[in-house]
């Protein structure tokens, strides 16, 4: 028995055909600009985080391991203060809402209609992030799944941590050297 070709529709491909990037952005790629509702009311640009690191977590009020990531997310955004996150869910905001009120964000979450802040960053999968530094530019690949994106976060917080112990220690040596008159250390002759 021979089988009928299914009938093709425009628009209607493989996707091994698509021109659409699905892989993500490379790291040091500009972050796409966005400007979204918040489900608290009000609305977000990516712009806002100028100047400062942020997570940037895509989310689905439907997806398993995104409820599984956002306590965790909450509880160790309490401890990197220095990187803020932004959550990008979709759907309809009455269902983020809902999520929302059962595990609560101490974070913003905007939300995107179907898959348009998605296609922009070339993912489209829940939940995945990004790392943007402060000049708007992607500081690491995408991250996907809970655990990866709990160590993006642990991990950039590390980075902050030991840039700041070097300009300390910086610092410090600078005072030690400018008490001495610049003079280098004495070296003690053996007795």
């Amino acid at each position: 028995m021979k089988k009928e070709a299914s009938p093709v529709h425009k628009g209607n491909r493989p996707l091994s055909a698509s021109r659409i990037n699905r892989s993500g952005l490379a790291r040091g790629t500009p972050a796409p600009a966005f400007t979204l509702p918040l489900s608290d009311g009000g609305e977000i640009s990516l712009v806002d985080y100028r100047g400062r690191r942020l997570l940037l977590v895509f989310s689905d009020p439907n997806c398993g391991p995104c409820r599984e990531l956002m306590p965790q997310l909450t509880s160790l955004h309490k401890r990197t203060p220095d990187i803020e996150i932004l959550m990008i869910s979709r759907g309809r905001i009455e269902a983020v809402e809902a999520e929302l009120a059962e595990r609560p964000a101490n974070f913003p979450v905007a939300v995107q209609k179907s898959w348009e802040i998605s296609r922009r960053y070339a993912k489209f999968a829940t939940p995945i992030a990004y790392l943007i530094d402060e000049h708007g530019k992607t500081a690491s690949e995408v991250t996907s799944g809970p655990e990866p994106i709990l160590i993006l976060l642990a991990s950039a917080q590390m980075l902050t941590l030991a840039k700041t112990i070097k300009a300390q220690r910086d610092s410090l040596m600078k005072k030690i050297k400018a008490n001495r008159g610049g003079r280098p250390r004495r070296k003690h002759a053996p007795h």
